[in-house]
């Protein structure tokens, strides 16, 4: 047993990404020594998750065939336990895979380890086996002995490792991919006795399980297609179905060459349609794209539709997960080091790449560029985010693992939703340290936005009161977004257009009924954001803030400002036609003698016309109006015409504790504006 020091080696800052809040990563080194195949679970269920690898792969030459290895697990110490990570030996085995697994076998509570081990050097012979070993801390017995080994069956050198149970049973199976053209699959009848099924393959790298056809069985996956369990598994035809044949008929490398098309394959249903799709990346060349097949759902044996992310060489490391807390699914990938590499010591990036909210489009952040071998992503530390473990490279050390502090930066344990019905609109109440919002679910509005004082500073109401006395009731709210057609009012609330659900602690996403329309509102401690993450292209949007500024309509007080003119106490006003009509990157409005201001901001600046005015309640001039609101809109144009197209546009609101007085007061607010993400 030995203790680690914890070494912090780099402080990675990563900005503009998902909902606008960097990706913080602190970079340590768990060993300093050659541990592959690393896997993230609770090993002795203390509430802490741990990191079990095969340590000391290599020998002091470099040597990895016959080499006994050191199965292990490691433990985070953390703070209040000296700091370091605490090694602790399972078993001492000659350990020869590419791939691992972790699963419950024998159904006692406690995570067990899978792998293959051989005797002789010899991947191919008959003396090469997969096994498991029993994880002991079950047991108050356990006296630390090395954990009990037993054979599941053979295979020759195994690139993959994955576990499922194909004939639901309760019990868990095994697939394991073999050098030979054949994946196996390990049918267990109890955890001694298991029957082999083999089935053909090509060559040789890259494989999942998934119910990619949805009869209710697990379906294996690997590069280029996929094989469809039969109702009788032993004896039945596991049928093959293309969804990108060129992953296992193109040529990669060089003719003959043994990493031909291999490859990382994974499954997630990405665009969360109940189907689940298909990742593969190259993991043994140059000049290929990560790419993701959208599974074409009934229709399993049509065409499966490829949608890049992005490129990496020698993509060892694939990983789909939300790496940023914002409700979408991002992609990890990493660079290995080729065994003949010119320059091993040079730029090998470890990347995420961010999703943008339609899993289309992609933000490529590099965390390291000291590369990354077959990584793992979990929440290590029990914070509610990801974290990434993945060793340097198959022979070098050391054993990286990537804290991800997300959390620590959002602060989730600020940000509360929770169901409410206001004025009998069904909705949800975001709590933050900064606001207060209440947002009608089908509407797909805030009808509310509350700040610390208890001010409403939408002030919806659902009374119906005509033209233009509906500036003091139904016209209110953000978004507003003035869409036309089928989803005529969508994103205002009091219409019945939208469908909500909460996708992450402090995301929401609002869907049209249609499906043509989505976007999502993250909270963070100061501020929220919006993101148009799905549009028709041949119908434009607004935003509008439609509200009372500090809580009531009055006409004396009340003064805005904006990133060209600076504060100004005009009352350009929308029935008279004297609103302003100008490009403003942001505005702000407030009310004198009161502390506070709320800002609206565009994050990707465009030159659209924006308008900012007063709306009263009554004929005769808003300023004389005993009641109305503020009327501002990004992309609203003469005419009450919506400009603004395209998915991935951004908005954020908040509030800045400051009142607005002189220069200085507004220098501060546009550094605070323009310095939210």
């Amino acid at each position: 047993m030995r203790k680690l020091s914890l070494i912090i080696t780099v402080l990675s800052l990563l900005s503009i990404i998902g909902y606008g809040q960097e990706i913080k990563f602190e970079t340590l080194n768990v060993t300093n020594s050659v541990a592959l195949h690393p896997m993230i679970f609770d090993v002795d269920k203390d509430g802490k998750n741990d990191i079990v690898v095969v340590d000391d792969y290599n020998d002091l030459k470099g040597n990895d065939a016959l080499n006994i290895k050191t199965v292990c697990w490691f433990s985070d110490m953390g703070a209040t336990g000296g700091g370091g990570f605490k090694r602790t030996v399972i078993t001492e085995i000659n350990y020869r895979s590419c791939g691992i697994a972790s699963a419950d076998i024998d159904n006692d509570g406690y995570i067990d380890v899978i792998g293959r081990y051989d005797t002789d050097g010899d991947d191919n012979n008959e003396t090469g086996a997969i096994f498991w070993l029993k994880n002991p801390y079950g047991s108050k017995k356990y006296d630390g002995s090395p954990w009990q080994k037993f054979d599941i069956g053979f295979s020759t050198y195994a690139k993959d490792i994955v576990t499922a149970d194909f004939n639901k049973d309760g019990k868990t199976d095994v697939v394991a991919r073999g050098v030979d053209g054949f994946v196996r699959v390990y049918l267990q009848n109890t955890p001694a006795k298991w029957v082999t099924i083999k089935i053909e393959a090509p060559h040789h790298d890259g494989t999942d399980v998934a119910d990619i056809d949805k009869d209710g069985d697990p379906d294996i996956v690997i590069n280029g297609l996929w094989y469809e369990a039969p109702a009788d598994l032993v004896n039945g035809v596991w049928k093959k179905y293309d969804y990108a044949p060129r992953w296992y008929k193109q040529k990669t490398g060089p003719k003959g060459s043994w990493f031909d098309n291999n490859t990382k394959v994974t499954v997630n249903d990405i665009d969360e349609d109940g189907w689940p799709d298909i990742f593969v990346s190259n993991a043994e060349n140059t000049g290929y794209a990560i790419c993701w097949y959208k599974n074409p759902g009934k229709d399993f044996d049509k065409e499966w539709q490829e949608h890049v992310v992005g490129y990496m060489d020698f993509a060892h490391t694939l990983l789909v997960a939300d790496m940023d807390n914002d409700g979408d699914k991002d992609i990890v990938s990493g660079n290995l080091i080729l065994y003949n590499d010119p320059n091993p010591e040079g730029y090998h990036p470890v990347t995420i790449f961010v999703n943008k909210g339609n899993n289309l489009e992609w933000e490529k952040q590099i965390i390291s560029d000291r590369a990354c071998y077959s990584g793992t992503a979990g929440d290590l530390d029990n914070d509610g985010d990801m974290d990434i473990v993945a060793s340097r490279n198959w022979n070098k050390a050391p054993l990286y693992l990537w804290r991800n502090l997300t959390n620590e930066k959002v602060n989730m344990s600020s940000v509360k939703i929770s169901e409410i019905t206001e004025q009998g609109i069904p909705g949800l109440k975001i709590e933050t340290s900064s606001a207060t919002y209440i947002y009608d679910k089908a509407g797909g509005g805030f009808i509310s936005m509350f700040d610390k004082n208890g001010k409403d500073w939408i002030s919806f109401k659902i009374t119906d009161s005509g033209q233009p006395g509906n500036a003091a009731s139904r016209y209110r709210g953000i978004p507003n977004l003035g869409i036309g057609g089928e989803d005529d009012d969508a994103g205002h609330p009091g219409f019945d257009k939208c469908v909500t659900k909460i996708i992450a602690p402090n995301v929401i996403e609002t869907t049209t009924k249609t499906g043509n329309w989505k976007f999502r509102w993250a909270f963070y401690d100061n501020h929220a954001k919006l993101t148009m993450v799905k549009t028709l292209p041949e119908l434009p949007y607004w935003f509008l803030y439609e509200g009372t500024p500090a809580g009531k309509y009055d006409p004396e007080n009340m003064y805005w400002g904006n990133n060209i003119d600076g504060k100004r106490v005009d009352f350009p006003d929308l029935l008279e036609n004297t609103g302003i009509f100008k490009n403003m990157n942001w505005v702000y409005v407030g009310q004198k003698n009161y502390p506070r201001i709320i800002y609206f901001r565009q994050v990707h600046p465009d030159e659209k016309t924006d308008l900012f005015s007063y709306m009263g309640n009554t004929p005769g001039g808003s300023k004389k109006s005993p009641d109305g609101m503020v009327c501002f809109g990004f992309g609203r144009a003469h005419g009450t015409k919506p400009i603004l197209k395209g998915d991935n546009q951004e908005f954020i609101i908040g509030f800045i504790d400051r009142e607005i007085a002189d220069t200085d007061d507004h220098q501060f607010a546009k550094t605070k504006i323009e310095s939210a993400r």
